[in-house]
């Protein structure tokens, strides 16, 4: 997740591209003349009044894009890209539920709020190393780790099984355009527990 940095000038920044302005011309007139040489969103979209001139433009918006992620003006908003929900400030609208590309969210009746998994977030920013759900399964189904990081017990199970791995490539998810990727394993493995409960942690259920 990359937001603005600090100290950005969000009055330039933020653009409201909603149906209600978007076919205006006047009004991106205006914002344009507003945001001047300011880093902007203006420079990242394109508005439907802008749509003839579309393949001028885009060039444009790649360099921009470009340019805010090799200068910092987007930066990581979080350390771990959990995406988390403060039940204080949900209003029950449901908006997220329906944005939402993975389906990952649910409305809590009880309390009229979106709720969703944490990741375990309190026990990581505490220290610990797996969330709840991949150290009680009983069958080694669930993993938790960085890929990215090759000492990472994810990242060892992947490297040790890499032929079984087959990759999903990218698919169009539904409801928006964003993607999916990944790989799969077509067939059981059988894996001993050491590698993936090397202390002990967890028992079979059956």
């Amino acid at each position: 997740i990359l937001l603005p940095r600090a100290g950005t000038d969000l009055t330039k920044w933020a653009v409201v591209a909603c149906d209600q302005f978007t076919a205006q011309p006047e009004y991106w007139e205006k914002a344009d003349a507003l945001v001047g040489e300011a880093p902007s969103a203006l420079r990242l979209i394109l508005p439907e009044a802008w749509l003839a001139e579309g393949e001028a433009r885009t060039p444009e918006i790649h360099k921009a894009m470009g340019e805010y992620l090799a200068s910092g003006v987007l930066a990581p908003a979080v350390k771990d890209g959990f995406v988390l929900i403060d039940p204080a400030k949900c209003a029950g609208c449901g908006e997220c539920l329906r944005a939402c590309p993975y389906d990952a969210i649910f409305f809590n009746e009880k309390l009229r709020i979106a709720q969703k998994c944490t990741g375990c977030a309190h026990l990581l920013d505490a220290g610990e190393k797996n969330t709840r759900c991949a150290e009680c399964c009983p069958n080694q189904a669930l993993f938790f780790g960085d890929l990215d990081d090759p000492d990472s017990e994810i990242s060892k199970f992947a490297a040790a099984h890499k032929d079984e791995l087959e990759d999903l490539g990218e698919e169009k998810l539904s409801k928006t355009e964003n993607d999916s990727s990944g790989k799969t394993i077509n067939e059981m493995i059988d894996v001993p527990r050491e590698e993936t409960d090397p202390e002990g942690k967890t028992e079979n259920w059956y």
